[in-house]
């Protein structure tokens, strides 16, 4: 009898276990998804705007959910855009992920003592290849997080990497977050941004 009762109770004990289902984070689009994982367990965690990450603060997460900008949590000095009467080739770009490419344009085209020459020598938090933010993505840094006032964003304007040609390029007003554009020989803001 107690042969029996010792063999039922570990069957009993061996079901249980093979019918466990494993616990954790189910939804794919979550940074701790566990692919194993058959039962949530409500642990699944995301990136948000605000966020401190990777050396300064999120502001805009892309459609994966996994990649986005982050913003620098300081300004750089105010300085001219540089390349008066110079129309720079390719650093026109007013898109989200346009930014990069037009200061690494104007770093060629104006040399190092430019806002994006500064942007792109900037290392900070150990992170070094901060830029120059697009028109676009500047707007999204005033949209998001300029009008709540963090990451210590003022209300002035602030330049972009975006040309609009040889004597001007596009700024955006902190605060209301209005584009509009001023001749390269103004001193404005600057903020430097990362991608995650």
């Amino acid at each position: 009898m107690k042969f029996f009762r010792i063999t039922f109770l570990f069957l009993v004990g061996i079901t249980l276990l093979i019918s466990c289902k494993k616990t954790g984070c189910t939804d794919p689009d979550a940074l701790n998804y566990q692919e194993s994982a058959s039962k949530d367990d409500h642990s699944c965690y995301y990136y948000w705007i605000g966020q401190h990450h990777e050396g300064g603060d999120i502001f805009y997460i892309d459609k994966t959910r996994k990649h986005g900008l982050i913003t620098a949590r300081f300004d750089l000095p105010s300085a001219l855009w540089g390349c008066y009467g110079t129309d720079l080739a390719g650093a026109d770009n007013r898109t989200v992920g346009g930014g990069l490419q037009n200061s690494l344009d104007i770093l060629a085209g104006c040399g190092p003592n430019t806002p994006a020459g500064m942007c792109l020598a900037l290392d900070t938090l150990g992170y070094n290849d901060w830029y120059l933010p697009s028109i676009e993505e500047l707007k999204g840094l005033s949209k998001t997080l300029g009008k709540v006032g963090q990451a210590n964003l003022g209300s002035g304007y602030y330049w972009s990497s975006t040309e609009l040609d040889s004597a001007q390029a596009y700024l955006v007003l902190f605060g209301n977050g209005a584009e509009t554009q001023n001749n390269k020989t103004g001193p404005f803001n600057v903020r430097a941004i990362r991608s995650f």
